[in-house]
């Protein structure tokens, strides 16, 4: 077992396709840190739209990396709008 602990545009780039049973992931939630305005950081677009695309975007990365069987768990939050609704920000990223 191998884990490996770094930004995920490097990770990536260094993964041989169909070679990683397991990803487990927590990205950083929508709107809700600032990581010393990284360049590539997620979490700060500016709508919950662009926000899903990155989000897809990166696992669009990793599929391939994944064997035929196997895993990605994605641990993600929801976070109210200014009117106190859901933005359904799970549902979006699973739907789309």
């Amino acid at each position: 077992m191998k884990i490996i602990i770094d930004d995920v545009f490097n990770a990536t780039e260094s993964l041989e396709n169909d070679s990683v049973k397991c990803i487990i992931t927590s990205p950083p939630y929508f709107q809700c840190r600032n990581y010393n305005n990284h360049e590539k950081q997620i979490g700060l677009e500016k709508t919950v739209n662009e926000y899903i695309n990155t989000l897809c975007n990166v696992f669009d990365k990793l599929k391939p990396k994944l064997t035929e069987d196997g895993n990605l768990f994605v641990n993600i939050g929801d976070k109210y709008s200014k009117d106190k609704s859901l933005l359904l920000i799970p549902f979006e990223f699973a739907n789309e």
